[in-house]
């Protein structure tokens, strides 16, 4: 179960290095730790999908960074060209969080407590 194709990254993120062979390993690496982290092994729900894209994108601007790609800066001639490769990465995981917890709460799972007017004392 995957949450995007090669083609869903190119499409979002431009890289020159990395292969289709690279970009099918994050998608299948990420694809599973998102299942995994929410307990799932189903990828239907809309939330979870969303979750699984941006993590992927996070994933891709990692490896990129990682790989020399995405430099914090390049200089070119006489003009420099700044990258805000961390920003991005940390725009992707917000996502990821605010969908996973969207998921979370849209399918009843691990909703722990009780809230509402007199139920913290009330007897049960």
């Amino acid at each position: 179960m995957v949450f995007a194709t090669v083609s869903d990254i190119r499409a979002m993120v431009y890289t020159s290095t990395l292969t289709d062979e690279d970009l099918q390993g994050i998608i299948n690496e990420v694809s599973a730790e998102i299942l995994a982290r929410v307990e799932a092994t189903d990828d239907g729900n809309e939330y979870l999908k969303i979750a699984g894209k941006n993590a992927i994108y996070a994933a891709t601007k990692r490896r990129m960074k990682d790989t020399g790609e995405l430099a914090a800066s390049v200089k070119q001639g006489s003009g420099e060209q700044q990258n805000t490769t961390d920003q991005d990465i940390r725009y992707y995981e917000e996502k990821v969080s605010l969908y996973l917890r969207k998921y979370l709460f849209s399918s009843g799972a691990r909703l722990y407590g009780r809230a509402g007017p007199g139920t913290v004392n009330a007897r049960i």
